[in-house]
């Protein structure tokens, strides 16, 4: 028999980590595991964001819509719906698309598809915290307070815009760290963009940090101009 030895400090160290994984993999097991929509906000919004994958099709010209009529000439009107952009919808789509004929499938399909985006959001802000204070059981600490709260541990599988939102502002939080840390402007575009195409509330992340960005610029400027003139003139 060969036995292995991992030495005492190794597994210190990877406990954190350990930790997090155990506490990812428990919300898998213990997320809802109901195929219809459960009554109340959760429900209504799930429903919603079914039907906007599910009718988003060239038959419909990508036109996120709940419900359509037909009216007295015969012609279709749509209850287009355009507050967020379609790349989530349409995720959710693409993940649904090989159980068209199994409507409870599809539903835990996209549950599944929204609880991985939770947990890839758990994933960036334990890099980018564990980055900003140079600890991973600080790391560890602040994303399973952040994470276990009541509401997202209730809306953590709601199929909509919320928990694909969440995971852009967690990239792009985790890029700023980036950026602040390493200079890598490029990475920070890049991410922004990604989260920007799942939803609109990144920018209530990269408004401050560009505002910031622009005055910190400004005042060096400043600052630069004051010295050449204090030689020069």
């Amino acid at each position: 028999m060969i036995k292995l030895k991992i030495p005492l400090h190794q597994v210190s160290a990877r406990l954190p980590l350990i930790l997090l994984v155990t506490a990812m993999l428990s919300v898998c097991v213990f997320q809802n595991d109901q195929n219809g929509f459960e009554p109340g906000h959760h429900g209504f919004m799930s429903s919603g964001g079914m039907a906007f994958a599910i009718n988003l099709s060239p038959a419909h010209h990508f036109l996120m819509f709940p419900a359509m009529a037909k009216r007295l000439d015969g012609s279709l009107a749509y209850d287009a719906y355009n507050r967020f952009p379609i790349s989530t919808f349409a995720l959710i789509r693409l993940a649904i698309l090989p159980f068209s004929h199994d409507r409870s499938m599809q539903i835990s399909v996209a549950r599944m598809e929204m609880i991985v985006f939770f947990l890839a959001s758990i994933c960036l802000a334990y890099r980018a915290m564990q980055r900003l204070s140079g600890s991973a059981w600080v790391a560890l600490a602040a994303s399973l307070l952040s994470f276990s709260s009541y509401y997202c541990l209730y809306y953590n599988d709601m199929i909509f815009n919320e928990i694909p939102a969440l995971f852009g502002m967690l990239l792009v939080f985790h890029g700023m760290v980036v950026y602040a840390q390493e200079g890598r402007f490029l990475q920070l575009l890049i991410k922004s963009g990604v989260a920007l195409s799942l939803g609109w509330q990144p920018y209530a992340m990269l408004l401050p940090f560009t505002v910031g960005g622009c005055v910190k610029v400004l005042w060096s400027t400043r600052s630069l101009w004051s010295v050449v003139r204090s030689r020069y003139f």
